[in-house]
């Protein structure tokens, strides 16, 4: 029965079928529908032709930038998100929420496929990746208008739906304290395990990069994070291969030259 509603081979591997299994407690019959209803999404929307939009790659180092080029300890992808530079608000205003959603998920499947060439080439047990969530510059007035809010409420609905358990953490750093209110709101929309996998810290570096590198070697992350990786120098011109390539590069490039807080 899954055969007959997949669009690609590798969502018949177990590594992807369990991310489901797990969101409905290992219960077949409510991991089947929520599978069938996942594979009918994609196929709506045209999810596995999505990272071939080529005005998404270039919002990860612009308008809504993101890293996503280097592995934690076990293996599994690093996606950073600069949400405080995300200008929710107008975007929202221009009547183009529905295309920021479909970036957030512009954003999973590259994750989705960092993780699938990872266990291709190196044989192990990936299954899930690490989220961190910068959120020095988050105010209200770009992030928790209520004309915002939607969009988050949309972004928290299609992990839980489509990518369910996919991530290991969720880790806010440089939180102010009035981003408890919108977490306030999204927390319904939420699955258990997605709540036992909110880390939130403040501003105090030393707190939250003791923890980031108890999961990611300082190399894979930049100073403002902990870490020792120098920034990419946007004048050189990297190769547009597979993440996995592009990750082993950088790194050839370098070498010459718990619970809410």
């Amino acid at each position: 029965m899954v055969k007959e509603i997949v669009h690609e081979n590798y969502q018949l591997e177990d590594y992807y079928l369990l991310r489901f299994l797990r969101a409905k407690e290992l219960n077949l019959e409510r991991t089947m529908e929520m599978f069938g209803k996942a594979m009918e999404w994609r196929k709506v929307n045209k999810i596995d032709e999505i990272l071939k939009d080529t005005e998404f790659s270039k919002w990860t180092t612009n308008r809504f930038p993101v890293t996503m080029d280097e592995k934690d300890r076990t293996g599994s992808p690093v996606l950073i998100v600069s949400v405080g530079l995300w200008d929710v608000r107008k975007i929202t205003l221009a009547g183009k929420r529905d295309h920021l959603v479909r970036y957030v998920d512009y954003l999973y499947e590259s994750v989705n496929g960092m993780i699938r060439e990872y266990r291709n080439s190196t044989g192990n047990d990936i299954t899930q990746y690490f989220q961190i969530l910068d959120m020095a510059n988050y105010n209200v007035k770009q992030h928790a208008c209520l004309a915002c809010i939607p969009f988050f409420k949309d972004m928290v609905k299609h992990y839980e739906k489509y990518y369910p358990t996919m991530a290991k953490f969720f880790v806010f750093i440089n939180t102010p304290t009035f981003f408890q209110e919108l977490l306030q709101i999204l927390r319904p929309f939420m699955s258990k395990d997605t709540k036992t996998k909110l880390i939130i810290y403040r501003y105090d570096k030393s707190e939250w990069s003791q923890f980031l590198l108890r999961h990611i070697p300082p190399e894979n992350l930049l100073p403002q994070y902990g870490g020792v990786k120098r920034k990419k120098d946007p004048k050189k011109n990297y190769p547009k291969i597979s993440f996995i390539m592009r990750a082993l590069y950088m790194n050839f490039d370098q070498r010459t030259t718990e619970h809410i807080i």
